[in-house]
């Protein structure tokens, strides 16, 4: 009874994962349209001329003729990383929320508290403005710049609440939500400063900026995917195997210690592994707004405190919506440019959103 208890709590949000990930593959970006018949043909003859290559196969000499015989097919793999990119990025932003909620107790708590959205943007306009008209021939150096700002606003962060700390004898978690707030107030300012002297230089590269911070650019080359699966499995594994004893972090560091559990060590592990987990996501698929605050909250709403159901739900949900949020948003074109995928995310989330916050007592019981 118990397991099977327990593959259904698993299997309702991975059909929802699932099928919101197939759906995204069936749309069209550069002539919108929906097409799941040529989306599937294109997807079994790549796998095809996969399988021929690898057992090279005669097969694997017509690919040009087979490939010539599906509309839309390199449209189709790129539709597929891009996918890949936005599922993981939706999972992991919304996950790290629901690690920083579980610590800190209050549903307005995510990793971008601590200025790691401020240091994405301040790393990608610092980017732009050292490399000027070479930036998108040098894009694997924006890594470094972003990992950099954002560590920097971090650790000013956290080392503000380690301070406080000491007159208390214990962490302060207020005063460090307080000093990230200013931080990243004060890494906006820099931010917006660097924009205006973007423009200077050149009013084209805005345009570049604006796209990695909207989220309007998907980085879906083979350095990309492979920094940011990495990034991920760093940061994942950690969170994933300690699980069951993150539900500590929630407790009394009186009552977590009489039951075995080390919640200073844990919360640390948590806050580097949940930034880390909203940091690769930001980096890759930009500013997602209110999505890491969001979902978790409205995932306890409906399934309770304990954190190894809220992490599942908020994982596969926050991938979903994301999915969903830039299949609509590249189909939808203003001013020349793509829907920036943070507005759509606000749309769809801030009603929920309210909802679970009126609620938050329960929620978090």
């Amino acid at each position: 009874m118990l397991q099977r208890r327990h593959r259904r709590r698993w299997l309702a949000p991975a059909l929802l994962f699932a099928g919101m990930f197939l759906l995204s593959l069936c749309f069209r970006t550069a002539q919108p349209g929906f097409i799941p018949a040529e989306a599937a043909r294109n997807l079994w003859t790549a796998l095809r001329l996969w399988v021929a290559q690898v057992l090279q196969q005669p097969l694997y000499l017509d690919r040009f003729d087979i490939i010539d015989g599906c509309p839309f097919y390199y449209e189709t793999l790129i539709r597929l990383r891009n996918s890949l990119v936005t599922a993981g990025a939706g999972a992991a932003v919304c996950l790290g929320g629901a690690v920083f909620q579980t610590m800190f107790k209050n549903p307005l708590a995510s990793p971008n508290i601590l200025g790691i959205s401020t240091g994405v943007n301040l790393g990608n306009a610092l980017f732009i403005m050292a490399y000027t008209t070479q930036s998108l021939a040098m894009m694997g150096r924006r890594y470094v710049y972003c990992y950099a700002c954002a560590a920097v606003l971090v650790v000013l962060a956290v080392g503000a609440g380690k301070l406080a700390g000491r007159h208390v004898g214990r962490f302060s978690v207020v005063d460090m939500l307080i000093v990230g707030s200013l931080v990243s107030q004060f890494g906006n300012v820099l931010a917006l400063y660097y924009q205006y002297k973007i423009t200077e230089i050149d009013y084209t590269l805005l345009t570049v900026y604006q796209e990695l911070s909207l989220g309007i650019y998907v980085l879906t080359g083979l350095q990309d995917m492979l920094l940011f699966a990495g990034g991920l499995a760093v940061s994942l594994t950690p969170v994933l195997l300690l699980r069951f004893r993150l539900n500590g972090t929630a407790l009394d560091d009186e009552r977590a210690a009489a039951m075995g559990l080390r919640p200073g060590a844990l919360r640390a592990v948590g806050m580097v592994c949940g930034s880390v987990l909203a940091l690769t996501a930001l980096i890759h698929c930009g500013d997602m707004g209110i999505l890491s605050m969001a979902i978790p909250c409205v995932c306890r709403m409906g399934r309770g405190a304990d954190f190894r159901k809220v992490c599942l739900w908020s994982a596969c949900l926050g991938g979903s919506i994301l999915l969903f949020c830039r299949s609509v948003c590249s189909m939808i074109y203003v001013a020349g440019m793509a829907m920036p995928v943070n507005f759509a995310i606000s749309l769809v989330v801030l009603p929920a959103f309210v909802l679970a916050i009126s609620k938050q007592r329960s929620a978090f019981e």
